[in-house]
């Protein structure tokens, strides 16, 4: 016969209804219950880990796709700046201000989009199929 006896708060209650016959426990069956206890623990532990993981990677994959998404039009207006044939070179402030964006910003779109710095320091921009590196034509 077994008996499962709820409401045991404290080891004394447990061992005072031991030892009066009322129920009997074996170390087995402790053991069991606390090792099945433990692994469902763990695989609790593992599958919210994972869980969280995966929301992380998804998040930072669709707030990257957003910006990819919201930088093109940037990219394709200066472009086209680029490549106006009334200018050899254009200045960083000009870019900056008509894309509506940052300095920084504008120089990691314009190398993005295969652009390039002159070489004098003088803040003008072009791109590397109408301004090749020195050596490189």
């Amino acid at each position: 016969m077994q008996i499962i006896i709820l409401g045991c708060d404290t080891l004394r209650e447990i061992a005072a209804r031991i030892c009066a016959g009322h129920i009997l426990i074996t170390s087995e069956v402790h053991v069991r219950g606390t090792l099945s206890v433990a692994i469902i623990g763990l695989i609790g532990v593992f599958v919210g880990s994972v869980i969280s993981v995966v929301g992380t990677l998804l998040l930072h994959h669709l707030q990257e796709k957003a910006k990819a998404k919201s930088d093109e039009p940037r990219k394709s207006l200066l472009r086209d700046m680029l490549r106006d044939t009334r200018f050899d070179w254009r200045k960083i402030e000009t870019l900056s201000h008509v894309i509506g964006a940052d300095e920084e910003t504008t120089k990691a779109l314009l190398i993005q989009i295969g652009a390039r710095a002159s070489e004098d320091g003088t803040g003008v921009w072009g791109l590397l199929e109408k301004h090749p590196l020195p050596g490189k034509q």
